[in-house]
């Protein structure tokens, strides 16, 4: 189960919130409690250091999470260093979600930016064109926003950027400004109470309460059943003991019945429903076809033993290197090596050897690691269904297979103390020619020996994992998470 990759969404949408935290000429740092359900799940430190040549605001946040029984940190620092007339000069991302932590760091220069992750002791960079339209940099969208607010605006937007969204601009908006009062360390405050909405995150909001100048006293955001609340706090409180909660079993999904020989279904219906607001389309694929029935409702059917034409298909997207996975990495390449030793020169069997391989070298099969990249894997064998699905796609691309990762829901009879229900998954998929044309085939590695794909799979989103989409593939499903409602329509 994927459940701490889908919370990189929610830790983007903090770190978004925490943008205006500072406003004015004033340099200082500032504490937050985060909450997770009503309960203690972590802390947020972000700090401003200032001299004549440039301004630094970095911005720290640790959160833990229960799954399962174990518990797991996850961490995140971005920086962002600047000139004190707002010019860009750099911003990193630091990530730990478990495991060893990758560092990125983007310098912006005349001819684009430049593009630099550490990963467990590898180095790799590339280099972008210029980030397009106009954006400010952390400390002229606070100065922006508190002008604003001064001249009692009905709206307001401001569009910057995050290393944590690999420099994709984004849009906070202001609205519904409301003056009133809030209880904030042991005092009563004035305060503005106001709707943010993220563009990433369009269809959430927040409603954040903030001082005159802009300054973030308290935020809540709820994605779906599960509210996120970040309060302004000192040091001893933001440090106190935290009580991890509980993520994954919470966000199972029972279905309306139950599924039978879900392991060797080779064909099934099912109505996706949320109880308000509208359901985003979910993908269509070489299994899976949708149909909407209304504004709250599609549905999907799936299809495990035929995948329909990919089309035209941009294949430099699901063939190139990247930090997730990375083909030059000489450790995946040997896997590849290893795997495919005497194997027939036909892909289709080529993708399936590689599939079996990687189920039997993941040997702990582990809910306490991170979102790890395929070299990690390649090293660690350890993790879970995130992990298998990145170390396949990048053996895939190794061998000269285009591939991407999926993420989305699986049916199991049993899992962490639940019985028959739908859980958040990732698997693989591979463009494969069958028949003469190329079609997106599901391979799921987190299934032993013959067992593969099968019906109870239900696509949300897909991805290559590119740099620079990582976290966007994971904002499609965040609006769902604690909302979706499964009714099973057909098994065939």
């Amino acid at each position: 189960m994927f459940t701490r990759r889908l919370f990189l969404s929610v830790m983007v949408v903090l770190v978004a919130c925490a943008q205006s935290v500072f406003a004015g000429d004033e340099v200082r740092e500032r504490w937050f409690v985060l909450e997770m359900m009503g309960e203690r799940s972590g802390w947020m430190h972000a700090t401003v250091a200032k001299n004549e040549e440039q301004i630094v605001s970095t911005d720290r946040m640790l959160i833990e999470l229960n799954r399962a029984g174990q518990t797991i940190k996850l961490i995140i620092e971005t920086t962002f260093t600047e000139t004190p007339d707002g010019k860009p000069i750099s911003t990193s991302v630091s990530k730990s979600f478990g495991g060893p932590t990758t560092v990125t760091t983007y310098t912006f220069r005349d001819y684009g930016v430049h593009e630099k992750t550490v990963a467990d002791g590898r180095v790799t960079e590339n280099t972008h064109p210029p980030i397009e339209g106009v954006w400010l940099t952390p400390r002229a969208a606070d100065l922006y926003l508190a002008k604003r607010l001064a001249a009692r605006a009905d709206k307001i937007t401001v569009r910057t950027i995050d290393a944590t969204t690999q420099l994709q601009p984004l849009m906070m908006t202001y609205t519904d400004f409301e003056p009133t009062t809030l209880e904030l360390l042991g005092r009563t405050v004035k305060a503005v109470r106001c709707k943010v909405v993220n563009s990433l995150t369009p269809t959430m909001s927040s409603v954040e309460y903030i001082d005159d100048r802009g300054e973030v006293l308290q935020s809540e955001t709820d994605f779906g059943g599960m509210t996120i609340k970040m309060m302004a706090a000192d040091k001893d409180l933001a440090m106190s003991d935290i009580d991890a909660p509980e993520m994954m079993t919470e966000l199972f999904i029972k279905p309306d019945r139950d599924i039978p020989g879900a392991r060797t279904l080779k064909g099934a219906t099912y109505l996706l429903t949320v109880p308000d607001g509208e359901i985003a389309d979910v993908p269509t694929t070489g299994s899976q076809r949708m149909e909407r029935i209304d504004d709250r409702t599609i549905r999907v059917h799936v299809d495990a033993q035929t995948f329909t034409p990919a089309g035209k298909v941009d294949i430099a997207s699901f063939t190139e290197s990247t930090s997730m996975l990375d083909t030059r990495d000489e450790v995946v390449i040997d896997l590849v090596k290893r795997a495919l030793d005497g194997v027939t020169e036909d892909p289709v069997k080529r993708a399936e050897v590689l599939r079996r391989f990687v189920y039997r070298h993941v040997r702990t099969k582990s809910l306490g690691v991170g979102f790890a990249s395929a070299s990690e894997v390649a090293r660690s064998c350890e993790g879970d269904c995130t992990e298998h699905g990145t170390l396949l796609a990048a053996m895939l691309r190794v061998d000269g297979i285009p591939s991407r990762v999926v993420s989305g829901l699986v049916y199991v009879d049993s899992f962490a103390g639940a019985e028959s229900v739908f859980g958040y998954h990732m698997w693989t998929q591979a463009l494969l020619t069958i028949e003469g044309e190329p079609r997106w085939v599901d391979l799921d590695a987190t299934l032993p020996g013959s067992l593969d794909y099968d019906a109870t799979h239900i696509a949300l989103g897909m991805s290559a994992l590119r740099d620079g989409e990582t976290i966007n593939g994971l904002l499609q499903i965040a609006p769902l998470m604690g909302r979706l409602q499964i009714a099973v329509e057909s098994l065939d």
